[in-house]
């Protein structure tokens, strides 16, 4: 019988214990739809409301969960990474390494973690807070981040979209393969194989346009010996 009491007791104890936290709970909830219906008051814009509530509220990266911490989401962070970015984006090429050697030693008593998050989270505070004119946007959308083992976190341009390279290369229109002559169908037949005869289609009557495109094609691969004449296509893969 003593133990059945001390049971319900419990019981009861832990019943009391979850109704506050639900209170607790319900508290926060109403702060939170207070604040955000302040900011909307303040600020006409919804858009603008809307980033400056999840800024205060959340104080962490849009869409990013209650539970996740961002500890270097924050305007001096973002302003420290901020001269680095400008010197990438005038610089218009190369990479922009943050090394494990300067960045991760006794002296600074950072982590290799430590450093990425301090990196993705200042970069996030600056092109969702601080990029009226969408400047470190376009930067971000250009290039990639990756750690790289024994050396730290490079930041790289996307191949052919440096500043000054960006949107220069341009994809080529080229016929379909049911307009394509036959010989030409099994040119790409064979490119595609793993077929080491080589390939070589004579009696042809093609002209300079077609010879210069063709040559522009084969120009960039070195695995392989080309002659093209008028009359002739002679490929040969190299082992």
């Amino acid at each position: 019988m003593m133990v059945f009491e001390t049971q319900k007791s419990n019981l009861k104890l832990c019943k009391k214990g979850l109704d506050k936290l639900e209170n607790f709970v319900n508290e926060m909830s109403d702060l939170k739809d207070q604040i955000k219906s302040q900011l909307t008051d303040i600020f006409a814009n919804d858009d603008v409301a809307a980033k400056v509530t999840n800024l205060v509220v959340h104080k962490k990266p849009l869409g990013w969960g209650k539970k996740s911490q961002a500890t270097y989401y924050k305007e001096p962070y973002a302003l420290w990474i901020k001269k680095y970015i400008d010197m990438h984006i005038e610089n218009g090429k190369g990479d922009l390494t943050f090394r494990y050697s300067e960045f991760c030693n006794e002296r600074t008593g950072m982590s290799y973690q430590t450093l990425y998050n301090r990196v993705d989270q200042s970069t996030r505070y600056l092109c969702e807070q601080m990029d009226p004119d969408g400047r470190y946007n376009k930067w971000r959308q250009l290039t990639t981040r990756q750690r790289k083992r024994g050396v730290g976190i490079v930041i790289s341009y996307e191949p052919g979209f440096e500043p000054d390279e960006a949107f220069k290369i341009q994809p080529q229109l080229t016929a379909s393969k049911a307009d394509m002559p036959i010989w030409k169908r099994q040119l790409d037949e064979w490119m595609e194989s793993d077929s080491m005869i080589p390939f070589c289609k004579e009696g042809l009557a093609l002209t300079p346009d077609e010879i210069l495109q063709l040559k522009a094609e084969f120009a960039q691969i070195s695995s392989m010996s080309v002659s093209i004449t008028s009359s002739h296509v002679k490929i040969i893969k190299l082992a």
